[in-house]
């Protein structure tokens, strides 16, 4: 699910850099790209969360992956609040600084870290094992281009 919607969303929600393309070359400003982006990811969302639901999870084995206990509704909260910050800060001038994409990118990772403070270790230890091997392959390919 967490692919699905990274896909959608950098398609569609302004600043992605697909967004960014789309507006700058159909000369569209970035609010009137969000207002029809926003709908469409979130029709989205709802139905690859609907599809994601039917899929069997028999082939996942839960002893090799680290699963945090947090609720869907807790788990959505980062990004709620980033999506909130940058809608706000699209279309108020008042927010500045806080309604910076970049910014609002930040808050909702420090969100997430703060929900999952009792699993990071754990979690930093699994993705670094995996995390390596993919640093390394890239590294060497870097190096032989």
């Amino acid at each position: 699910m967490t692919a699905a919607c990274s896909v959608i969303s950098f398609n569609l929600i302004y600043p992605s850099p697909v967004a960014v393309t789309l507006s700058s070359s159909l000369n569209v400003p970035p609010e009137d790209l969000l207002a029809a982006g926003i709908p469409i990811s979130m029709i989205l969302f709802a139905i690859g969360d609907v599809y994601m639901l039917r899929l069997p999870a028999e082939g996942i084995k839960h002893s090799e992956c680290i699963v945090p206990s947090i609720s869907r509704a807790r788990a959505w909260i980062p990004l709620a609040v980033t999506m909130i910050l940058i809608v706000l800060g699209i279309f108020s001038d008042k927010l500045g600084l806080i309604g910076n994409p970049s910014i609002a990118l930040l808050s909702g990772a420090l969100i997430c870290l703060a929900l999952a403070k009792d699993k990071i270790r754990d979690m930093i230890h699994s993705a670094s094992r995996r995390a390596g091997v993919i640093m390394l392959d890239l590294c060497g390919a870097g190096a032989l281009g």
